[in-house]
Formats: C-alpha cells, sequence, structure tokens
C-alpha cells in the first residue's frame, strides 16, 4: 500500500479510458483491470497491463480465464451437490491452465534469479522493491506453492479492492453532498500527490471507503 508511484502509473491508466465526451461507461470493469494490474505487479513484480492490452493478447486471455474460473468455483462450492462442475468440465480446465500457464512462466523467471543461499544477492532483484514473489522464493523453491500462493493472494486482493471502487462510486454518484465535502478535503492537497502517512490522516476519505465496505 505504501507504494503509491505503483498505483499512479495504474490509476492514469485507467482514466485515460474514461471517454471525455459524456458518454456511458462500466466502471467497475476498467476497477477489475485497474486491480489485476496493480496486483499482478506486486506479487509478480511485473503488471499484466490489461488496461493497457488489446483483446487477443495474453494479458487479456489471462484475465478472462482468471475470472471464468473464479466463477465456476464459486457456482460449484456453494454446496456438495454442486462439486459435479469441476469433473469433467472442459472449459473450466482450459481457464486453469491458461492461468497456470501464465503464471508458471513468471515463476521460473523468478526463481532463475532469486538465490535463496545469498539472500544479499537477491535484494537487488526488481529495483529492491517489495514482491510477494520475490520474498516467498527465497523460502521455497516448489514452483506449484508459489503459484498457489500467488493466485491465492490475486483472487482475495483483486475482488475485493475492485468491489470496494465499485461500490463506492455508486455511492457518490448518487450522493452529491458526500462527493462535495469528500472533495473539499482532496482540494486541501493543493494538487500536491500524496504519500502514505498523508492518505493515513485524511479522516473523511477514510469514514467514506469504511462506509463503502
Amino acid at each position: 500500500m505504501a507504494d503509491l508511484n505503483t498505483f499512479e502509473t495504474h490509476i492514469q491508466h485507467l482514466v485515460s479510458k474514461i471517454p471525455r465526451d459524456g458518454s456511458t461507461i462500466d466502471l467497475q470493469t476498467l476497477f477489475f483491470q485497474l486491480t489485476l494490474d496493480s496486483a499482478t505487479e506486486f506479487l509478480f513484480g511485473e503488471s499484466v497491463n490489461s488496461l493497457l492490452s488489446s483483446d487477443d493478447s495474453e494479458q487479456q486471455r489471462f484475465g478472462r480465464a482468471f475470472d471464468a474460473a473464479q466463477v465456476t468455483i464459486g457456482n460449484g462450492g456453494r454446496s456438495l451437490v454442486n462439486l459435479g462442475k469441476f469433473f469433467g468440465n472442459d472449459e473450466f480446465e482450459k481457464n486453469c491452465k491458461i492461468v497456470h500457464d501464465f503464471v508458471d512462466k513468471i515463476v521460473h523467471k523468478i526463481l532463475k534469479e532469486v538465490d535463496p543461499s545469498d539472500p544479499e544477492k537477491s535484494v537487488g532483484v526488481n529495483g529492491g522493491r517489495y514482491v510477494f514473489l520475490i520474498e516467498t522464493a527465497k523460502v521455497t523453491r516448489d514452483p506449484e506453492q508459489l503459484r498457489d500462493e500467488s493466485l491465492n493472494i490475486l483472487l482475495a486482493g483483486r475482488d475485493t479492492t475492485a468491489s470496494l471502487l465499485s461500490h463506492t462510486f455508486h455511492v457518490l454518484a448518487r450522493r452529491p453532498d458526500i462527493w462535495a465535502k469528500l472533495q473539499a478535503e482532496i482540494d486541501e492537497l493543493n494538487g500536491e500527490k500524496p504519500d502514505y502517512e498523508t492518505i493515513k490522516q485524511m479522516k473523511y476519505l477514510k469514514y467514506v471507503l469504511n462506509e463503502c465496505e
């Protein structure tokens, strides 16, 4: 969360996708792409950049397969009766393979770069910036575990943030009084980009997000 520069980059990509002519756009789709991009950069050290990728790109195929597999799991995991959805489901298995193959390539790249016997040597990997997969690779060399640990956090972190953003903007679009008060607090920054500590001190912003969770 403290790496705001990474978030800023992906947020600017999102802003560039919003039409300037007042036409309608589905923000929720963009929010899920935003959180996929920022979460994969934190987890893998490189973003899938779904906001910048073409529809037929490997990154978009990964995102679509990830979503589709997640829907199948959600529908099949609600009861023991539905568990049969996982077995003999060619589409589900295809989507899982796309997701696994994509992440496996990143995992094998990280394993080549990280030397667990020499932590100091590994510090410079990815510019010394914290990357979940790099830190985990210092503890285990099992590629399947590394893939599963990363996808587990991606599943949790991506959807929760995208849902919070969607709900927040849903509220702001219907409550001009909340929007005005929030805008007044942000205007106190005088156009300066805040750091992590500054954001923590923005009480009304915090209250709005807490209420929208």
